[in-house]
């Protein structure tokens, strides 16, 4: 299984990148599939101390908001197959790594969890970054 019918197979109607429209709904498809797995855990095993709380309120705000920034990039790229592909790795990570969330029964692995997905997030965001032209 590549790496789109492995999100697609997690993500009912997953949009893909194609076209701008679509590049918007599959960055919110992915955010929303973070946020949501995030949220059970948070509720499964709370409460947790401020700075595992401060993790959890960093990440749900990167679920619940668009970076205009990203997205920007993200709308300017002339993507291919093969920029599409790259990013459907780093989504493919980002989602199996909110997966996780299910699997976690400690509290004491709810922070490497969060800093991991957080890392993921970030992966993302410097591949988009990468994909961009670079201006003289």
């Amino acid at each position: 299984m590549d790496d789109l019918q492995a999100i697609a197979a997690r993500i009912t109607a997953y949009a893909d990148y194609h076209d701008e429209t679509a590049r918007h709904l599959a960055d919110e498809q992915v955010r929303a599939w973070a946020g949501e797995a995030i949220s059970r855990l948070r509720e499964r095993l709370a409460p947790f101390g401020d700075a595992v709380n401060d993790q959890f309120d960093e990440l749900l705000l990167i679920c619940e908001f668009t970076d205009q920034v990203l997205m920007r990039i993200l709308n300017h790229l002339a993507l291919d197959s093969a920029g599409r592909a790259q990013i459907h790795g780093v989504d493919r990570a980002l989602v199996e790594t909110a997966d996780g969330a299910d699997r976690i029964a400690a509290a004491s692995e709810v922070g490497p969890f969060l800093s991991g997905l957080r890392e993921r997030f970030a992966e993302r965001t410097r591949l988009i970054e990468s994909l961009a032209p670079r201006r003289a």
